[in-house]
């Protein structure tokens, strides 16, 4: 079955579907910062080594196992139900969404939600969110945007996927089904 349609079965079925950021991409970085620890660690045992390049050897590879093991163990959910996307603490109902887009920074996908001009005022007095999340740019066409981080798995079909829940919602269909 596709990824569409099985979505759209769950969200007829339960009324919400969740989707984690992939978190393949974190093992890579993950190893990396393992084997500089270990480095760290060997040079710290060494003597002759300063002390304070040891220890950030150490230090900084540390730091990025702690948050990476963190973003695998609790990854990012976004949730979308016939009237709300919502990430994090934020929740963007689908009245307020005009587009959605895919947007990509060197290696970085986004799904980006495109607001109405009333919702944006909105949006940025959210207190949970960033400036990050909240972007207006040409690429927009000036528009303000919600970017959700991602890869997901089956981006391509999930942002399309998206875009057809945004116009079945736009058309007044309240259930999928």
């Amino acid at each position: 079955m596709p990824p569409a349609d099985r979505w759209d079965q769950t969200l007829a079925d339960d009324g919400a579907v969740q989707f984690s950021a992939s978190r393949r991409w974190l093992f890579f970085p993950l190893g990396v910062a393992v084997v500089l620890v270990g480095l760290g660690v060997q040079l710290w045992s060494d003597p002759g080594a300063s002390r304070l390049i040891a220890g950030l050897v150490v230090g900084v590879p540390a730091v990025g196992v702690v948050v990476l093991l963190w973003r695998i163990a609790r990854p990012f959910r976004l949730v979308v139900t016939p009237d709300v996307v919502r990430y994090r603490r934020l929740e963007v109902p689908w009245s307020d969404v005009v587009a959605v887009h895919d947007r990509t920074t060197g290696a970085n996908r986004f799904l980006l939600l495109q607001c109405t001009e009333g919702s944006a005022a909105r949006l940025g007095s959210h207190p949970g969110l960033t400036r990050r999340l909240l972007r207006h740019d040409d690429e927009t066409r000036g528009r303000a945007c919600v970017e959700i981080p991602g890869p997901f798995d089956h981006h391509d079909e999930l942002v399309a996927w998206l875009e057809t829940v945004r116009l079945r919602r736009s058309d007044g269909a309240d259930r999928l089904g």
